[in-house]
């Protein structure tokens, strides 16, 4: 059965764990589906906004820049409406960010857009290991491990698709474009949505409140956690595995945002030797990413 938080007990029952698995593993599907499919289409988009590729070079990194800034208030989020709540809502916030970035009109569309599903990714890569740890007990490793395989693989894939994706037509008529293959790298975005709101609906109607869930009686706990916030400022042990995972985390977005997308818009390459090439380069990066080492967000 679930606590009220929507958390497992010991006694779970089978199939609870595996909707909550199941549930995880949409999630984490669409983690990284929204943003790394931009690189490989930056000349297309270019082309259709009358400027260079280059000057696009800061619609990539739009989405790091919201994960440094919003990712620090993810926490306390969560502590006001509640883990659970606050996953849906970065999930729903996603989903407008999709497909306002999508919509045809002013570049403000495309570049608003992408600061929030910039700003969603930061509340749902700091909460949802979370979550993880907190619903899956002693199969934390198990569920971690596919969450992690998941980021990478989804990345890859949504790298190497988005351009064959652009290039489709209907019988008779012009190609889909890049707006249609931006909007369909988040076609599992409502079902994630839809999936979390079934599974986590006690935990998203219970975490509401000034203090999240358990109201006055979480303010022991969370005392505590700012305390242990502060500290960490002053650990030079923190400090470390910082610098350490930022680095693999440049590693890994330069290559998906970059040097993948190269490969995808080759001209000497047939548009299916482009797209499988570079699937398997983000593919190959994603094994140094951040997340395959540790449970935080990357």
């Amino acid at each position: 059965m679930s606590d009220p938080r929507g958390g497992l007990s010991a006694g779970a029952a089978p199939r609870h764990w595996i909707a909550l698995f199941v549930t995880v593993c949409l999630v984490a599907l669409n983690m990284r589906m929204t943003i790394t499919g931009v690189g490989p289409l930056l000349d297309e988009i270019a082309a259709s906004q009358g400027t260079a590729p280059a000057a696009l070079g800061l619609l990539a990194s739009i989405p790091l820049i919201a994960w440094g800034l919003v990712s620090p208030l993810a926490h306390g989020l969560a502590t006001r409406i509640g883990t659970d709540a606050a996953v849906a809502w970065s999930l729903l916030a996603l989903t407008a960010g999709t497909v306002w970035r999508s919509l045809p009109g002013p570049a403000p569309h495309l570049w608003l857009g992408t600061c929030l599903i910039g700003a969603a990714l930061a509340v749902a890569n700091v909460l949802l290991p979370v979550t993880i740890r907190r619903d899956f007990g002693s199969r934390i490793p198990l569920v971690m491990g596919v969450y992690s395989a998941l980021l990478g693989g989804a990345a890859a894939i949504s790298a190497g698709l988005v351009v064959p994706v652009s290039h489709l037509a209907p019988p008779g008529g012009d190609p889909f474009g890049w707006r249609i293959a931006l909007l369909a790298s988040g076609v599992f975005v409502p079902i994630a949505l839809v999936a979390w709101g079934l599974t986590h609906r006690r935990g998203i109607f219970a975490g509401r409140g000034p203090r999240g869930v358990g109201g006055s009686a979480a303010a022991g706990p969370a005392t505590s956690d700012d305390r242990a916030g502060r500290r960490i400022w002053r650990d030079p042990l923190a400090w470390w595995i910082a610098i350490y995972m930022g680095m693999q985390s440049w590693n890994f977005y330069v290559f998906a945002t970059w040097l993948a997308p190269s490969k995808c818009r080759a001209p000497c390459r047939p548009s299916s030797r482009a797209s499988t090439s570079c699937c398997s380069t983000s593919a190959a990066c994603s094994d140094r990413s951040p997340h395959r080492s540790s449970p935080g967000p990357g």
